[in-house]
C-alpha cells in the first residue's frame, strides 16, 4: 500500500446537536466535501492502528488513551456517523466495515462490502455511509439507521474518496487508475456519468498497470460550482465544471502533487507536491473570462503529505514526512514561518474541535504528538498508540486524508 493513500483514521467522538450550516474546512482534507460534520463538542479521537488490529481511543480532555479497542484487522479508514454514536472503520483485508459504538467503545458488528474498501464518507443528512472499494470498482451504501448495505453502485477502477456536493444531493468517486470521477444521485443511488480527468479512461488505458497515479479526491468549492482534482502523474491540477461536468482548466504545480486542499474561507486551494517539497497556491473561484489565475509556490523541502488549517484558516500546518516536523505556513504572506518536531514519520494530523491542539500521528515509532498552537511546540506525546497509527478523522476539527 503507498504511503499517499493511508488514512490516519482519528475519528473524534461528539455530543450535541449538529449545525448543517458550518463549512467544515478540511474534513478528510477535501475543503467543505463533509461540511455535514458540524462543529460540537469533541470527546474521544478513535485511532486506526494497521498492523496492531485494533482502534485505540484517546480521550480529549485527558489526553490520555483510554481504550483499545480489538478485533479491527486493518483499519484503513474511521469515521465518525453523523449523529455521534457509531464509528465506521473500513477493514481492508476483511472487506468489511467494523462498527463501533462511540461510547462504549465496543465493537457491535461488522458489515460485508466490496473488496479491499479504503475510504468511507457520510451524506450529509446523515443517512448514507458510502464506502469506496478499492478492488471491486464499486461503492457500497450503508443505511446508518440499520448498518446494512442498501446498494452497490459500479464506478471507476481503483476508487479513492468519496466527496459531496454542498447540498447532498450529489456524490464524487475519485477513480485513481481509471482517470474520472463518478458522479452519483445520491436521491436514486445511482451512476449518473463519468467525467474524464487527465485524459481519460484511454489515457489510464496506455499506462501500465502498478499504483494509481489519477485523481484521488475532488475539492468542491461551494458556491462556485467547480472541484479541483490534483493528478499526480502529470504534475497539475484541473479544474471541473460540475455544472457542464467537464474540465474547463489545468493548472501546472509542483512534482507529484498529493491533493487539494480547500482553505476555511473557500478562497484558496492548496497542493501539496511531493516530489520537491512545496505548496502550490490556487484561486478557487475560477474567472473564465481571464486566460489564467497566478499560482504561489511556498517552498519548504521535503516529503510533504498533507495540509492542516488553523481554526481562523491564518496558518495552514504541513505534515513533513520525510523531516519528521509539522512546518508552519503564513497564510496571509504564504510564506513559510517555522517547523515543530514530532515523533519518527508522520503520516497524518488533526486539528482539535476548539483549535487548541494539533494531534500528528507518527507511524513509525507508535506515537501521536500534541502540539499546543498557542505555544507552537510539542507539549505532550502519547507512546504506545499502536502498531503503525495511520488514520485521522476528526469531526469538527480539520484534517485530511491522503
Amino acid at each position: 500500500m503507498r504511503y499517499r493513500w493511508a488514512v490516519l483514521s482519528f475519528a473524534i467522538g461528539f455530543a450535541g446537536a449538529q449545525d448543517p450550516s458550518f463549512a467544515h474546512a478540511g474534513a478528510l482534507g477535501w475543503g467543505i466535501e463533509a461540511g455535514h460534520m458540524a462543529m460540537m463538542q469533541g470527546e474521544d479521537i478513535f485511532i486506526g492502528n494497521r498492523d496492531s488490529a485494533d482502534v485505540a481511543v484517546i480521550n480529549l480532555a485527558k489526553q490520555e488513551i483510554v481504550a483499545r479497542i480489538q478485533d479491527v484487522p486493518t483499519p484503513h479508514m474511521a469515521m465518525q456517523t453523523p449523529d455521534g454514536r457509531f464509528v465506521y472503520v473500513t477493514t481492508t483485508i476483511k472487506n468489511q466495515v467494523a462498527v463501533i459504538d462511540a461510547k462504549t467503545y465496543k465493537k457491535v458488528m461488522s458489515v460485508d462490502v466490496g473488496l479491499s474498501p479504503e475510504h468511507l464518507n457520510f451524506s450529509p443528512d446523515g443517512r448514507y455511509g458510502f464506502i469506496a472499494n478499492h478492488g471491486s470498482q464499486d461503492v457500497s451504501v450503508i443505511d446508518t439507521a440499520t448498518h446494512r448495505v442498501v446498494a452497490t453502485i459500479p464506478v471507476g477502477k481503483n476508487p479513492e474518496n468519496v466527496t459531496f456536493s454542498p447540498d447532498g444531493r450529489v456524490a464524487y468517486v475519485a477513480g485513481s487508475a481509471s482517470y474520472d470521477v463518478t458522479v452519483i444521485d445520491v436521491s436514486r443511488l445511482k451512476k449518473v456519468i463519468s467525467i474524464p480527468i487527465s485524459g481519460g479512461p484511454l489515457a489510464a488505458l496506455l499506462k501500465p498497470d502498478g499504483e494509481p497515479t489519477g485523481p484521488g479526491i475532488l475539492t468542491v468549492v461551494p458556491g462556485a460550482n467547480v472541484a479541483f482534482a490534483a493528478n499526480e502523474d502529470t504534475n497539475n491540477v484541473s479544474v471541473v465544471d460540475l455544472v457542464k461536468r467537464q474540465v474547463i482548466r489545468v493548472f501546472d504545480v509542483g512534482p507529484r502533487p498529493h491533493h487539494t486542499t480547500l482553505s476555511p474561507d473557500h478562497r484558496f486551494v492548496y497542493v501539496v507536491n511531493g516530489g520537491d517539497g512545496s505548496v502550490s497556491i490556487i484561486p478557487a473561484k475560477i474567472d473564465m473570462k481571464k486566460r489564467a489565475e497566478a499560482v504561489s509556490t511556498v517552498s519548504i523541502s521535503g516529503d510533504l503529505i498533507g495540509i492542516v488549517f488553523s481554526k481562523k484558516g491564518k496558518t495552514a500546518y504541513v505534515v513533513n514526512r520525510e523531516k519528521n516536523q509539522i512546518d508552519f505556513i503564513d497564510t496571509a504572506s504564504r510564506r513559510w514561518r517555522k517547523s515543530v518536531p514530532v515523533g519518527k514519520h508522520p503520516e497524518v494530523a488533526a486539528l482539535s474541535p476548539d483549535g487548541r491542539f494539533l494531534y500528528v500521528a507518527n507511524t513509525t515509532e507508535g506515537s501521536v504528538s500534541i502540539i499546543d498552537t498557542q505555544l507552537e511546540k510539542v507539549t505532550k506525546t502519547l507512546e504506545g498508540i499502536g502498531k503503525y497509527p495511520w488514520a485521522i478523522d476528526v469531526m469538527g476539527g480539520n484534517n485530511y486524508c491522503h
